[in-house]
């Protein structure tokens, strides 16, 4: 897991949307989808649009990987 400083995590929150793409098992990323993202305390929470049985969240519970993007001041994170 990466950490993240304080101003780091709440410029992230502050997007409210980011693009997030699971990893399938060969490494190649799936298509990207929109999640919400909200800080509590040091940590970051998401939520899908798409519920708890959705693609990207079963990859992503299997191989605890993915890629998350966020524009930041016309910036990218990763």
């Amino acid at each position: 897991m990466m950490t993240r400083t304080s101003d780091e995590l709440d410029k992230i929150a502050a997007e409210e949307e980011l693009e997030f793409a699971s990893v399938r098992p060969n490494g190649t990323l799936c298509n990207p989808v929109t999640i919400w993202v909200f800080r509590y305390g040091d940590a970051l929470y998401v939520r899908s649009g798409y519920g708890r049985t959705s693609a990207w969240l079963g990859g992503t519970q299997d191989l605890h990987e993915g890629h998350i993007r966020a524009a930041l001041n016309n910036s990218r994170i990763r």
